[in-house]
């Protein structure tokens, strides 16, 4: 089992579950633990972090008014590592790869859903009727603008999910605490779900 997490604090998750040994690849953010600095890094950040915060900030908004990401994944990298399981999230564009960096069209053809019968769908039904007393998610099929159409396109398998009816509002990112407390909950379950870990 090959993991990368592209998100610091999910890497922290990585490492509290004990599952650090099966991580192959990393964000260049992610510092908490010594052994991370073995691991391959797989995004870059088109800002100096050693400018200045006023400079930092007003960097990363030049970037954001010109519809463009701050940071860049080495998708060639992330190829060649094959991993099983990627973790990164597509709720913020000064905090992840933007949509808009795709040399494509906005609008792509559909990638093939992930059977439901095969991971990570298995286990993230396995953790949701755990939590939500047995009830079973809905399947929403969907080309979503997220990072999954890229990781389907490389045969990777790869689902979007979370909190659902009431979206992420793209003006304040705002959610239900409680809803996003739980779909964390439900995320690290489905971790140790697929890696076996009892």
């Amino acid at each position: 089992m090959k993991l990368v997490s592209l998100l610091p604090s999910a890497t922290e998750i990585v490492y509290s579950l004990g599952c650090s040994k099966y991580l192959v690849g990393v964000s260049h953010e992610c510092d908490s633990h010594p052994s991370v600095r073995f691991l391959k890094k797989l995004t870059t950040s088109k800002v100096k972090d050693s400018s200045s915060s006023i400079k930092i900030h007003q960097d990363i908004q030049y970037l954001l008014n010109q519809s463009l990401s701050v940071y860049e994944v080495n998708s060639e990298l992330l190829r060649t590592l094959k991993p099983d399981i990627i973790i990164t999230q597509s709720h913020c564009s000064a905090c992840a790869v933007s949509i808009n960096q795709v040399k494509d069209s906005l609008f792509v053809d559909a990638t093939d859903p992930v059977p439901e019968d095969q991971e990570p769908c298995v286990s993230i039904v396995n953790s949701y009727q755990k939590l939500m007393g047995g009830k079973t998610p809905i399947f929403n099929r969907k080309n979503a603008f997220n990072d999954t159409i890229r990781f389907r396109q490389a045969g990777i398998n790869a689902v979007t999910f979370g909190p659902g009816e009431d979206g992420w509002d793209p003006d304040n990112e705002s959610i239900s605490i409680p809803k996003a407390v739980l779909a964390a909950k439900i995320y690290a379950l489905t971790i140790l779900d697929i890696l076996g870990v009892k």
